[in-house]
């Protein structure tokens, strides 16, 4: 069955149209246009399926931090009507969303098999509109499906004791947590200069005297931001073969990939985070969202793509240690 598809034209006006909203006002602020501040009392957290307890990723991350920040909701997790209907039943409780409450908007890429294709008896699609047979794979269109869901604040009968509360902010334990999972990075840091930044011809990062950043949770943030950056190079997800970097709407989307990639990792690692790391840069994702609406949506799948790829370098940099350690200790 063909799964019920939003193809509205303008799904990517509105949602880059809600990006560059936030992003006009930064340029004002410098604040995070996507990260709620940490002083209301709670911890940094990525937004999570209440159901499933998965977190959302990409693009979703974004529109669901930027629905939390504008009407003020203290939960992260989000759920649709009807996994809202499924707590209800497993709990034996009525749960109703609050009366006059409006849902926000999340994406899910879908892929299906249009009309125009028919399957061959060799498991191939042939194409009635050219003529050719094509694979599956060849055959198949990827498109946005759009779900609405709704914020736990924004529920009715829901017991307190159902999702833990945001845990009291412990600093010490972020920081090492962080700093645990950036030491385990086989990235090449140097700090023989002011300048952050990556260098693709020799793959090495450049990091400034901490002396030089105004708290530890910024030296982090940017440290996540060129960790980002190192992702990109041929030998790891080859980011860069169109000339990532370089003047133009090319250096931009990278900046961009990178910002909201060391965005997904401050709330990964919890690490409290309100200023832009790169407020000078906002001019030119302005006018990158502009050109194509598209944009902002590729930004950020190839942001959570680097995150993935550093989580997965992390979790079999960690199974080496406990193996060594428990050689050691045998």
């Amino acid at each position: 069955m063909v799964p019920e598809i939003n193809t509205k034209p303008n799904l990517f006006d509105s949602i880059t149209n809600t990006i560059i909203m936030q992003l006009q006002a930064a340029e004002k602020t410098g604040r995070s246009p996507w990260v709620r501040p940490w002083k209301t009392g709670v911890m940094p957290e990525l937004p999570t399926n209440g159901l499933s307890r998965r977190p959302y990723h990409g693009i979703n991350t974004l529109l669901l931090w930027i629905a939390a920040m504008a009407r003020g909701y203290s939960s992260h997790y989000w759920v649709t009507f009807k996994q809202k209907n499924t707590i209800a039943s497993e709990l034996g409780i009525d749960i109703q969303i609050r009366k006059g409450e409006k849902a926000s908007t999340v994406v899910r890429w879908v892929s299906w098999i249009p009309k125009r294709y028919r399957r061959t008896a060799e498991g191939m699609y042939f194409d009635t509109s050219t003529n050719r047979t094509v694979t599956k794979r060849e055959a198949e269109a990827v498109v946005p499906k759009v779900y609405k869901v709704f914020n736990f604040d924004q529920l009715e009968g829901l017991p307190t004791d159902y999702y833990l509360p945001a845990a009291e902010p412990d600093f010490d334990l972020v920081h090492a947590r962080a700093w645990e999972f950036i030491n385990r990075m086989p990235a090449t840091q140097n700090h023989v200069s002011e300048s952050a930044h990556y260098h693709p011809t020799f793959d090495t990062i450049n990091i400034p005297p901490a002396a030089l950043f105004d708290s530890e949770d910024e030296l982090l943030a940017t440290t996540f931001h060129e960790l980002v950056h190192w992702t990109g190079h041929e030998s790891r997800l080859d980011r860069f073969k169109k000339g990532g970097f370089g003047p133009g709407q090319e250096y931009a989307f990278e900046e961009l990939v990178a910002e909201l990639g060391a965005t997904f990792l401050c709330a990964q690692f919890q690490v409290p985070i309100e200023k832009l790391q790169h407020v000078e840069y906002i001019g030119g994702w302005l006018e990158l969202l502009q050109s194509d609406t598209k944009n902002v949506m590729r930004a950020a799948a190839k942001a959570q793509k680097a995150v993935d790829h550093l989580l997965i370098i992390d979790s079999e940099v960690s199974v080496v240690l406990a193996d060594i350690e428990e050689e050691v200790a045998a």
